[in-house]
């Protein structure tokens, strides 16, 4: 557990959560190479579930997040950040 300190709030939680946070926080403010990570841990996951499932992973992450455009990173990330609101 680590003490993460958010403005006034002082919380623990699990170093990989704080991890994950920090990368999320540097992918949305424009950092490439944290958005590439991120969309790469997502990708992940999505096909770990869809093969639990039996359910088709999202063919907007099947492809490899290095061999895309920065634009084409950007326009998911925008999508999902929209799907979220």
């Amino acid at each position: 557990m680590v003490t993460v300190r958010e403005g006034d709030t002082v919380t623990k939680m699990p170093a990989l959560q704080a991890v994950i946070r920090s990368q999320i926080a540097c992918a949305a403010k424009g950092n490439v190479t944290a958005q590439r990570a991120l969309l790469k841990l997502v990708q992940n996951i999505e096909d770990a579930r869809a093969r639990t499932t039996g359910q088709t992973a999202n063919k907007k992450l099947h492809r490899d997040a290095n061999e895309m455009s920065d634009k084409e990173l950007m326009n998911i990330l925008r999508a999902a950040r929209n799907d979220k609101s």
